[in-house]
């Protein structure tokens, strides 16, 4: 946005702060919504990074229905598919006049409060190649789901939207919460399924010992990390070194994990 000759930077968005929370941290530099030709399009960022990277970051921000389904506390299954398909659809027309830098061009989504909306990297993953299902094999020693997707519904394939390089999740994330799961379970034995007041107490008693047996451990320990689902029909693909902080992941499309 422009002013005369004064360009307007409109407010950043939780995703976008947050984004940059995540750069800052990883000591990498980067340029926000850099002034380009007229009429061209403009992402978000440019990594300063070899190789460097385009990023445009969506938030999911929370809608009338994501308000009703909260205050309902109603129990139903959840379809994100379609408001992460909108998110790419609106990314590759960020990236459409960047086909030829040589750059890969990643999107980033961040939830800031929807409640219809999850980002897990299945879910990710199946929102880009296709609705995603199991195939299980019956009969032998072991059974190891594989998935699979429905290439009709997918945004991402060997000819289309081949410029989004990948597609990643910035998020919060508590490193040391299984390590405490872990640690009540020691106490108190598995979750029950009825919540009471002794329960709950129970659980509170032995979040206390755990702290204090193991002070050597943050246990309330927050910070920001990236998960990537890379596009494995991209034109340029995105490099693993990129997003390879302690606490990020990396997944193939077939959600095998890449880089550990």
């Amino acid at each position: 946005m422009t002013n005369g000759d004064h360009r307007i930077t409109p407010a950043k968005t939780i995703g976008e702060q947050l984004f940059e929370d995540y750069l800052s941290g990883r000591g990498m530099g980067w340029a926000y919504e850099e002034d380009r030709s007229a009429g061209e399009t403009r992402p978000d960022y440019r990594l300063e990074t070899q190789p460097g990277v385009l990023v445009e970051v969506k938030d999911f921000a929370e809608t009338d229905a994501d308000r009703s389904f909260r205050e309902s506390k109603g129990l139903r299954g959840v379809e994100s598919y379609g408001r992460i398909r909108d998110k790419i659809d609106k990314a590759k027309k960020k990236f459409k006049d960047h086909r030829g830098r040589g750059l890969a061009c990643v999107l980033v989504l961040h939830n800031s409060g929807a409640a219809l909306v999850h980002l897990r990297s299945e879910i990710v993953a199946g929102a880009m190649h296709g609705d995603m299902g199991f195939t299980i094999q019956v009969g032998g020693v072991e059974i190891k789901p594989e998935p699979h997707f429905d290439k009709a519904s997918a945004r991402l394939r060997e000819n289309v939207n081949t410029t989004i390089s990948a597609v990643a999740i910035v998020e919060r994330f508590q490193p040391n919460a299984d390590l405490l799961q872990s640690e009540i379970q020691k106490r108190i034995g598995p979750p029950e399924v009825e919540l009471t007041e002794d329960t709950i107490r129970r659980v509170l008693d032995a979040m206390e010992a755990a702290r204090a047996d193991r002070p050597e451990i943050d246990f309330d320990q927050v910070v920001c990390r990236v998960r990537v689902v890379h596009n494995p029909h991209a034109r340029i693909p995105l490099d693993t070194t990129i997003f390879n902080g302690p606490y990020d992941e990396q997944v193939q499309a077939n959600l095998l994990r890449l880089g550990g």
